[in-house]
């Protein structure tokens, strides 16, 4: 009955609905009627604010679980990976933020699991990367809502995509510096002996 508790706690469900979500942005995205670049973008707005949501449930009610910690980051690096993928459609330069999000999380991934074998312990998200997500959720839902002026200010689209890259970029060299400073510290059971 516990283990049922912490699985069906409200912001697991909201993460739940989350990724549930990104396959209605993806349908929509594609499906060809009017409107259907807009209303993916709403749907994505309505995704980051369950994601908002659930984390304030979580932190304010003590509803945070094992299960929780991990939902919530696959949901938003999916609903990045995909939308990112389905904009590249009809703008490839997105394609150079997408590279670096990818080499980014694939690296904290391995340096991560290496750490927690060293150390056991986890790291949570720090201010720049959440600067960098919150950047790219905002940039993905004006590309949608606002396809239609972006295209026509291409200058403006342009310079919001190297932003994008930039953030993300120096939260990859941020994290980088981090996880490599935490593998090179000394073993405390090898300091004992």
């Amino acid at each position: 009955m516990n283990a049922r508790k912490e699985i069906f706690t409200i912001p697991n469900i909201l993460s739940m609905i989350r990724i549930a979500l990104i396959i209605a942005v993806v349908v929509v995205f594609f499906l060809p009627f009017e409107n259907h670049y807009l209303i993916a973008g709403i749907l994505l707005i309505v995704s980051g604010v369950t994601d908002i949501l659930d984390g304030f449930i979580a932190r304010t009610f003590n509803m945070i679980t094992p299960l929780g910690k991990a939902l919530d980051p696959f949901a938003d690096k999916l609903t990045q990976f995909a939308v990112l993928i389905c904009l590249a459609t009809f703008n490839l330069l997105i394609l150079i933020p997408f590279s670096i999000l990818v080499v980014r999380d694939a690296f904290m991934f391995f340096t991560g699991v290496s750490i927690f074998k060293k150390t056991h312990e986890t790291f949570s998200a720090k201010w720049y990367g959440k600067v960098a997500t919150l950047y790219t959720y905002t940039l993905m839902c004006a590309m949608l809502v606002f396809k239609t002026q972006l295209d026509e200010i291409q200058w403006l689209l342009i310079t919001l995509i190297i932003i994008d890259a930039v953030l993300i970029g120096f939260s990859f060299l941020m994290y980088a510096i981090r996880n490599i400073r935490e593998l090179k510290k000394e073993d405390p059971q090898v300091e004992e002996k």
